[in-house]
């Protein structure tokens, strides 16, 4: 997540504490979170690039991967090319959707 996205949502869970009473104690838990994730990846990009390797051959990947990554390709791109149908899909939808209960 963003680091100026990550601050305001903690803000905003701070800041609800008079409202919510456990909402500080969420903020405190995001913020545990996002420190051990920066420790982990930061693991993982230190494994990638600073260390060497077992052996320096190419990976084989299997044949079902390569045919969803060429399924996405082609889907992300035509949604790029011609967004048309997905605009009026995501259109239609919207009564739907305003129309459930919601839960207060």
């Amino acid at each position: 997540m963003d680091f100026g996205v990550s601050s305001c949502c903690f803000g905003a869970a701070i800041n609800a504490g008079t409202s919510i009473p456990w909402a500080p104690y969420l903020a405190v838990a995001g913020v545990l979170n996002s420190a051990l994730s920066l420790a982990y990846y930061g693991w993982i990009i230190r494994k990638m690039y600073f260390e060497e390797g077992e052996s320096e051959k190419r990976v084989k990947e299997p044949r079902s991967i390569i045919a969803v990554m060429i399924f996405s390709i082609i889907f992300m791109v035509g949604i790029g090319v011609y967004p048309g149908p997905f605009i009026a899909l995501a259109k239609s939808a919207v009564p739907v959707l305003t129309s459930l209960p919601t839960i207060h």
